[in-house]
């Protein structure tokens, strides 16, 4: 909440909560686990795509939880029962256009950068979960979006102009994901398959995803932001 007031700007929201209790005895330290917040890991060279990454050093609120931001476009939170939450702005971040003004006339949200944050955001999670103890076996992953109808009454859509978002907020019901060395790219099929289908997309048309193996391409997903100028629009 930006001058403590709430927030009014098209956002998408991550959550990933373990299951059953867990402690994390470096949250409130200087470092351990705030440094995963301040560099969490990423697909590619930091700040180049859609990441996590604020710039900004970890700082506290005694007792609940540790926080990164830059912003309003970005938020990193990790609380002490373990969940990890992460906010992202439409707007000068996973809109498209990037320019605010021009957001304003074509709300559009980048289903690539998405498909890409969903993933470091997974990934986050999957380093995160070396420093509780103990470490848990499945997570619960949610996700959401908030504002998405601006004052103009028009609704920020997907790719295409006809993928329109149905509602202005919604939440996705919550995935049950079980540890596994590919965790990341599991989680991060579940956040990505649910949020196209939101918007309209058949299933079969959900581009980087394996449906048979239930996770994300991220090779798919890698040679096609190597070979395509959006790297260079990422960028903050």
């Amino acid at each position: 909440m930006p001058n403590g007031r709430p927030r009014s700007d098209p956002r998408f929201y991550l959550t990933a909560e373990p299951d059953g209790r867990v402690q994390i005895p470096t949250l409130f330290a200087e470092s351990g686990v705030v440094e995963v917040l301040e560099e969490p890991p990423t697909l590619r060279p930091p700040t180049l795509g859609w990441d996590l990454w604020t710039l900004d050093t970890a700082r506290h609120v005694a007792g609940k939880k540790a926080f990164v931001e830059n912003g309003y476009r970005k938020r990193l939170a990790l609380f002490t029962g373990g969940t990890l939450t992460f906010v992202a702005s439409c707007i000068e971040f996973l809109g498209w256009p990037r320019k605010p003004y021009q957001f304003l006339r074509d709300p559009g949200l980048n289903g690539v950068g998405l498909t890409e944050l969903a993933f470091n955001f997974a990934m986050t999670v999957a380093t995160v979960r070396e420093f509780m103890e103990p470490e848990p076996e499945r997570f619960t992953v949610r996700s959401g979006f908030r504002a998405l109808e601006l004052a103009t009454r028009a609704r920020v859509h997907l790719d295409r102009e006809e993928q329109v978002a149905p509602a202005a907020t919604h939440d996705f019901p919550p995935r049950t994901v079980e540890w596994a060395d590919d965790f990341a790219e599991r989680a991060a099929y579940e956040l990505v398959r649910q949020t196209y289908e939101w918007f309209g997309v058949e299933a079969n048309a959900v581009p980087f995803v394996d449906h048979e193996r239930r996770v994300l391409d991220t090779a798919a997903l890698e040679a096609h932001l190597k070979g395509s100028n959006v790297a260079a629009l990422a960028a903050p």
